[in-house]
């Protein structure tokens, strides 16, 4: 991992505020919810998001950092959702911006836009 991309793991650890709209429900999320990074205990290169897409605070979904993109390569959350897709970090570093999708196996397949914020 680059020099940039540990600062930006360090710089994003915390709590965040998600607004999400979705393809599904066709408008935001009637609540903001919170969301927690972390980085990846086992690989610094990447971090951690506790209750992606609000599936609850067990639910942890990865994500790779490359300087101040991020990437979720596809993989299933232990309750069967396929997730996939990438944000990216402001200069400030107080708000992600993200697209992804999210399968829950039923046949629809949730486009998803997202704005993490801090500033509780």
């Amino acid at each position: 991992m680059n020099d940039d991309s540990a600062n930006t793991a360090a710089r994003i650890e915390g709590q965040w505020k998600c607004d999400e709209r979705s393809s599904i429900y066709n408008k935001s999320t009637l609540e903001i919810y919170t969301v927690y990074i972390t980085i990846h205990h086992a690989d610094s290169s990447k971090i951690l998001i506790d209750n992606f897409y609000k599936l609850g605070e067990n639910v942890q979904v990865e994500a790779a950092i490359n300087r101040m993109k991020l990437t979720i390569p596809s993989q299933t959350t232990f309750d069967g959702y396929i997730v996939k897709g990438e944000g990216t970090v402001n200069k400030n570093y107080d708000e992600i911006n993200w697209t992804y999708t999210v399968d829950d196996g039923s046949g629809q397949t949730d486009q998803v836009t997202a704005v993490y914020t801090r500033g509780f």
